[in-house]
């Protein structure tokens, strides 16, 4: 049997109302560009997507970071910072209409995009 090509850990976290739909639209990008042009383009490619609790620094509130990692794709487009395809533009507007904010970084080893949400703009579904 193989190893698995994709991995999430992270708690139990009920999400709820536009959150929920803003976390399910970015993630079907995320892996439909890795799939097309990133780590799941390969065979040895991998994703990582965890997320946890945290506090935003300097005394802000509680928030919940979600990581997506990508590992042994092909490398980055040289200037992947220079051209905001409609994922990144997606992301960045999508996570901000609920009050958090992304950061997308493009490393030798792969795609690593780090979005952060108040905690507060979960609305848990009761």
């Amino acid at each position: 049997m193989g190893t698995s090509r994709f991995r999430s850990e992270g708690p139990n976290t009920p999400i709820g109302g536009q959150t929920l739909v803003v976390i399910g639209l970015i993630l079907h990008e995320l892996g439909t560009n890795a799939a097309k042009y990133g780590a799941l383009s390969v065979p040895a490619g991998r994703v990582s997507l965890s997320w946890r609790k945290g506090k935003e620094p300097e005394g802000g509130g509680e928030v919940l970071v979600i990581d997506w990692q990508e590992t042994g794709g092909p490398a980055p487009n040289p200037s992947p910072a220079t051209s905001r395809g409609f994922g990144s533009t997606l992301m960045t507007r999508v996570i901000a209409s609920v009050g958090g904010h992304t950061d997308i970084d493009y490393p030798e080893t792969g795609a690593f995009i780090r979005m952060t949400l108040p905690t507060e703009m979960l609305n848990p579904v009761i």
